[in-house]
């Protein structure tokens, strides 16, 4: 029987997973009747990895699986419904998660000849010293721009801003009266703004199976006609064979993994290697000049990180952790961070219960930013066997995951730009400070669904 490599590596998280109750089944799992019962399915996975910080995607997981069942039916073993209700559900969650470049607006294009020429003129380089240099002829005609650009950047969010507007948009006279102070602070908030448009929110789900081209009777047409997995053929003999899936997929992923197989993973006799990559602004951007570094203790050791700080009116507590939900752009997606009050495996906290205890209470947050890169052999915790033919099974499952957390969101910036919205006065809560050992969630608020699951105890990594 031939041994296949089944490589599932993700980063970051992705959209609309599992429907609740169509969850893969693990032993022991504790299921709950309620919209969130297949966080307690995440809760189990988690446990079940033996490492002190820990990054898995739960869609990946399962969306690999629903296509993989299509070739090894036994497969249907993993999940709680009906072969045809999950070869449907994950079939279109699968297709929705292909990037699409979409051409650019006659705004955008607009707009961004606009930051050409700002930056071209060097006006990202003015200080209030600059000014003595600068005559009132340059001085009205640079702020022309900036009151341009300013427009401009609001009309890519307001529909009754027209471009014929911005073509004809004319400064007031007592535009040029403002301060040079004030000339500054427009300059900043247009190279902020400008940094945070190029950090565009996307989603992939790409997927890729490379099969050793000694084997020409592969059935496995189903995965690339409906499921959109690429199939491709790999000698799998020399570096360059290897080299080449590594920059399959880092074109298709937008640049994001790299190095994601090497020599070890030479001879195999296939490797589907399939990534989500979850790229998103926060909706009120965290003020890093709030930054703190303070000490995160975990069992004996103590380092300092620093520490986001910021407010939200979300507030979560059970008889086992408190927490706090912060919303992404648009509210589609929410990051989830999860203190426990004592020593507790995920699972027993009850994460469904933790979850709708959801209120409204301005609550004031401390958590450390961090990035973590995590790859977990998904074969190490189901043991369940793989089939894509009669004589060739899945040896290796490996899932690789990538976040970050940050002021801007799941990337950094440099600005110190707030844009943090005031939230307001309801009931307050003392600081909930995350200076131990943590787990997080990221969750579609469209189903409730668990994109990205993680525990954290050393924020340096």
């Amino acid at each position: 029987m031939f041994a296949v490599i089944l490589l599932l590596l993700s980063f970051s998280a992705v959209d609309n997973i599992v429907n609740e109750n169509y969850s893969v089944a693990i032993e022991e799992t504790p299921y709950y009747e309620g919209k969130y019962n297949s966080v307690n399915y995440v809760a189990n996975l988690i446990d079940k990895i033996d490492k002190e910080d820990i990054l898995i995607s739960p869609f990946n997981i399962n969306s690999t699986l629903a296509a993989l069942y299509n070739i090894d039916p036994k497969l249907i073993n993993y999940f709680q419904d009906t072969n045809e209700y999950v070869n449907n559900y994950y079939l279109s969650k699968m297709n929705k998660y292909k990037r699409i470049t979409k051409n650019k607006t006659k705004k955008q294009q607009f707009y961004e000849t606009k930051i050409k020429e700002f930056y071209e003129n060097n006006y990202d380089k003015i200080t209030i010293k600059s000014f003595s240099k600068i005559g009132t002829i340059d001085k009205n005609k640079m702020i022309d721009l900036l009151n341009i650009i300013t427009l401009s950047e609001e009309s890519l969010n307001n529909k009754n801003i027209t471009l014929k507007q911005l073509k004809k948009y004319k400064s007031k006279d007592s535009d040029y009266n403002i301060n040079n102070q004030s000339i500054i602070n427009m300059i900043n908030h247009i190279i902020y703004n400008y940094n945070l448009y190029i950090k565009e929110n996307y989603l992939i789900n790409i997927s890729n199976l490379y099969y050793n081209k000694k084997y020409k009777n592969l059935s496995l047409d189903i995965l690339k006609d409906k499921y959109l997995i690429d199939i491709k053929t790999n000698k799998f003999t020399t570096s360059e064979d290897i080299k080449e899936i590594n920059q399959d997929f880092h074109l298709g992923t937008n640049n994001t993994i790299n190095y994601l197989v090497d020599d070890k993973d030479l001879n195999s006799d296939s490797l589907i290697i399939s990534s989500f990559v979850f790229n998103y602004k926060w909706e009120d951007i965290i003020d890093r000049n709030k930054n703190t570094y303070d000490d995160f203790y975990n069992e004996d050791t103590i380092i300092s990180v620093e520490m986001l700080n910021f407010t939200t009116d979300k507030y979560l507590e059970n008889t086992s952790a408190i927490g706090f939900i912060k919303d992404y752009e648009n509210n589609k997606y929410s990051f989830v961070g999860i203190l426990p009050k004592y020593y507790h495996k995920l699972s027993s906290i009850n994460l469904e219960n933790l979850l709708e205890s959801e209120k409204e209470i301005v609550t004031n947050i401390s958590i450390p930013k961090f990035s973590i890169l995590d790859t977990n052999n998904i074969m190490d915790i189901n043991k369940k066997e793989i089939k894509l033919s009669d004589d060739v099974v899945v040896d290796k499952y490996y899932q690789k995951n990538s976040f970050t957390l940050s002021e801007a969101g799941t990337y950094d910036m440099e600005s110190n730009i707030v844009d943090e919205n005031n939230i307001a006065t309801l009931a307050t809560v003392d600081n909930v400070v995350f200076n131990r050992p943590f787990y997080f969630l990221i969750i579609d608020n469209d189903n409730n669904s668990i994109l990205l699951a993680g525990k954290l105890t050393n924020p340096n990594i």
